[in-house]
């Protein structure tokens, strides 16, 4: 991991611990803690791609629904089994890293109603 990446996932695992990432639904956190990347890429001026930034958000939270012990769906999770069992499904699917591309193309505008479409269709008929 790099300097950069390491700089993200530090802010990251503050707000998380102040609790300023929404964790009540696993797609409510990755979209949440992508935001917040984005945040902290734009206001440390850090100039991370968008592939690094998305990149370095999945593997932060691949790390805190594993909790201490580094397994997902155990008694020491940080965050409910509910909200733990939609990331693991999200991340089976690759749908949480749709998802993070799908955000960064609408809020660059770059959005198409094609990769919108794919994208849900994907993660609800295909899981």
């Amino acid at each position: 991991m790099k300097l950069k990446e390491t700089a993200v996932l530090i802010a990251l695992t503050n707000a998380f611990e102040n609790k300023k990432i929404n964790t009540q639904t696993g797609l409510q956190f990755a979209a949440d803690t992508y935001k917040l990347a984005i945040a902290i890429n734009k206001k440390q001026k850090l100039k991370l791609t968008d592939k690094d930034t998305i990149d370095t958000v999945i593997y932060f939270i691949k790390e805190i629904a594993k909790g201490n012990d580094g397994l997902m769906g155990t008694r020491d999770d940080l965050m409910d089994a509910k909200t733990v069992n939609e990331i693991t499904q999200m991340l089976e699917s690759s749908w949480i890293e749709d998802l993070m591309w799908l955000m960064k193309d609408t809020l660059t505008m770059k959005a198409t109603m094609y990769k919108t479409s794919f994208c849900l269709f994907k993660h609800c008929f295909l899981r």
